[in-house]
């Protein structure tokens, strides 16, 4: 078990390679119960969100959701979110666990007037990911008859007499090639249900597993690629996330942006955030923010913030480890 974002959470169940296989190739279930949640609802609901996130809300549907930013005054990212829309004014909005306290108080102050609901759903709810191409198979086998949702949508019913909500939206914009489900249920049945998904063929996965697939497919993550209250979304290539009229006018380019790193050296041991990443003439241009071993490339694979120019595929550069320098490439 480890410590993060004030939470304890499972480093690992067996061990990285057989979890990252069964995300590959069978089916992984990993409990996110620890993202928070809340509930925005009534009227009015939908333009004050449309001003509050960084993305267009109007132009998401009905049982569908839709990555998208909170922002700071000042243009800068306090969260990244995923809102997820249940009709005109009933919203629920998903994010990091870290952030919660500053996401309550964010969207608090810019809560027009007390009609409007914002409700702290956290606790309420279990949450859990079902990645892998078998995962459909394990979802049938517990949640029998029930129709599942297409890449973009969710559906909440009764099963089993328990409220449960799933959906297919990539909590963090999971590759083409990859096919993932949330499955939401209350919190005191979460165990009961977890289990369950066990027992239809899922195996249960750490946080080692989800940081190595997130890094394989170098998505950045608040609290590493994301500073919140320094990064901007161009900075750390979040910009489509962004309504070109919702963006700052004026604001020069990124200096520094995030570069997705490969070492092809065959080291499994990944360096540290903050190691040193230089050009090939010595000079120093950014730093590691986050590195795993990935077992799908068999290599370490980092996310690093490094001078703009370098944060381009193909480009050759060298990462200083623990005072060696290791030959990396960005992908």
């Amino acid at each position: 078990m480890v410590q993060a974002d004030g939470w304890t959470m499972p480093h690992s169940f067996r061990n990285l390679f057989e979890e990252h296989l069964a995300a590959r190739s069978a089916c992984a279930v990993f409990d996110v119960s620890h993202i928070c949640k809340f509930r925005v609802r009534g009227n009015g609901a939908e333009a004050w969100l449309e001003t509050a996130l960084s993305g267009r809300v109007a132009g998401c549907r009905d049982a569908a959701g839709v990555h998208t930013l909170l922002m700071s005054d000042d243009g800068r990212i306090l969260d990244r979110l995923l809102l997820l829309r249940e009709s005109a004014g009933n919203f629920l909005l998903l994010g990091h666990a870290a952030m919660e306290e500053v996401d309550a108080a964010r969207l608090e102050e810019l809560r027009p007037h007390a009609a409007l609901e914002l409700r702290n759903e956290t606790n309420e709810w279990c949450a859990v990911v079902l990645m892998g191409p078998e995962s459909e198979l394990v979802l049938a086998r517990t949640l029998r008859g029930v129709e599942l949702p297409e890449r973009g949508r969710f559906s909440r019913f009764f099963f089993q007499n328990h409220e449960l909500m799933l959906g297919r939206l990539g909590l963090e914009e999971e590759g083409e090639s990859e096919r993932a489900y949330e499955f939401f249920c209350p919190a005191v049945a979460g165990i009961s249900w977890f289990e369950s998904f066990i027992e239809a063929g899922a195996q249960p996965c750490g946080s080692a597993t989800r940081e190595s697939l997130r890094l394989a497919r170098g998505c950045v993550a608040v609290g590493k690629e994301i500073t919140p209250r320094r990064s901007t979304p161009g900075q750390v290539g979040l910009g489509h996330l962004c309504c070109p009229d919702k963006l700052r006018a004026g604001d020069p380019p990124p200096r520094k942006k995030v570069a997705h790193l490969l070492c092809p050296c065959g080291s499994r041991v990944a360096p540290d955030p903050g190691d040193a990443v230089r050009d090939t003439a010595g000079h120093t241009i950014g730093r590691v923010t986050s590195a795993a071993f990935s077992p799908e490339h068999d290599a370490v694979v980092a996310l690093a913030l490094v001078a703009a120019e370098f944060a381009q595929p193909g480009v050759q550069l060298v990462l200083l480890d623990g005072g060696q320098e290791v030959p990396v490439q960005t992908i």
